[in-house]
């Protein structure tokens, strides 16, 4: 977490600003996904939308910023996705699936929520973690059992 202060005597105003993370070049999650041993790669559309909220609205242009983003991920060496949002980890999990069937497209680009990758790293059994309930297969059936 960044703090600043800025203090004005004359008028005794004192501001404090917060911030989480660079807004522009966030590198907290990487950090955070490179404490549990996966390697976090840089790829040009990692910040951008995943679709989601557009699904049930414009399905075509959720499916269109999916595919963008999956294609671009799998183009630049990403074995799976780590997200730390819901929405994306449905996007990217069931979204993908539908995508298969629909316009016959396949990245087998796998997504995994951060608390569950986490998970792995601390030696909890996949099951537990849900590992099972995705759509797009993570890891082979044997390295779900620690």
């Amino acid at each position: 977490m960044f703090i600043s202060t800025i203090a004005d005597q004359k008028e005794g105003i004192l501001a404090i600003h917060l911030q989480f993370d660079n807004a522009v070049a966030p590198v907290l999650f990487d950090q955070l996904i490179e404490t549990t041993g996966a390697k976090s790669i840089d790829w040009s559309l990692k910040l951008e939308c995943c679709g989601a909220p557009l699904l049930g609205v414009n399905d075509e242009l959720s499916m269109d910023l999916t595919e963008r983003k999956l294609a671009d991920g799998k183009t630049s060496g990403a074995d799976y996705l780590c997200v730390g949002c819901p929405w994306c980890q449905v996007q990217f999990d069931s979204v993908q699936e539908m995508m298969t069937s629909v316009r016959g497209t396949n990245h087998h680009l796998p997504s995994i929520l951060y608390p569950q990758l986490l998970g792995l790293a601390m030696g909890i059994n996949g099951e537990t973690l849900g590992i099972k309930m995705l759509h797009c297969c993570l890891l082979p059936p044997t390295a779900l059992k620690h």
